[in-house]
């Protein structure tokens, strides 16, 4: 055999001694890809477009500020509804420590108030709500969480509405940056603002 010359079997015991050597030098990290194969990211969930471009919001906390001409006070507020002929709602009066509870069927109100002894659910309605500051029927308020525009009322401006309920013309004002409704009642001259925390 002359001097610079291999056989084919040489070469291959060469190249398979470089390629342990290189791969004994190269640091050892997580394969990504196949990280990526197992734990994929998460989907984003898709926007859900609404009539008026409000929520949808059929469940959330938030706090509620009543303003009547003689008095005006603060509520914690936890509120439950997916459609606007049912729902559950709860007002928290930190200072008294009071909650109030309401349900609502359609035009059925019920209530619950922690100040009763004992604390048993009872037969209500909307003058009750008027009473604890709440000056939109449950259904209507419930409308426009869900993203709708409830009969009766109508566009008056950018994110505005207007409707009456009985004498009342009711105003509905919602501030989509801070998350707000504003709701007036122009009859009586009483305002709640609901802000969804």
């Amino acid at each position: 055999m002359k001097y610079g010359t291999y056989r084919p079997i040489q070469y291959l015991i060469l190249l398979g001694l470089c390629l342990v050597s290189f791969s004994s030098c190269v640091k050892k990290t997580p394969d990504a890809t196949l990280q990526y194969i197992h734990t994929p990211p998460q989907s984003i969930p898709k926007k859900i477009h609404t009539q008026t471009g409000i929520g949808p919001y059929s469940e959330f906390s938030g706090r509620l500020l009543v303003i009547q001409k003689a008095k005006r006070w603060q509520v914690m507020l936890n509120w439950r509804s997916s459609q606007p002929q049912t729902g559950w709602l709860r007002l928290h009066h930190a200072a008294s420590s009071r909650i109030i509870e309401v349900t609502w069927k359609n035009k059925s109100i019920q209530t619950r108030d922690n100040n009763d002894h004992p604390p048993i659910w009872k037969q209500s309605g909307y003058r009750y709500l008027q009473k604890q500051g709440i000056n939109i029927l449950p259904e209507d308020l419930t409308t426009f969480l869900l993203g709708n525009i409830p009969k009766g009322f109508t566009k008056k401006g950018l994110n505005e509405w207007r409707g009456y309920r009985g004498k009342s013309l009711i105003r509905v004002v919602w501030n989509p940056n801070r998350k707000s409704f504003m709701i007036m009642d122009m009859y009586k001259g009483s305002k709640i603002v609901l802000f969804i925390l």
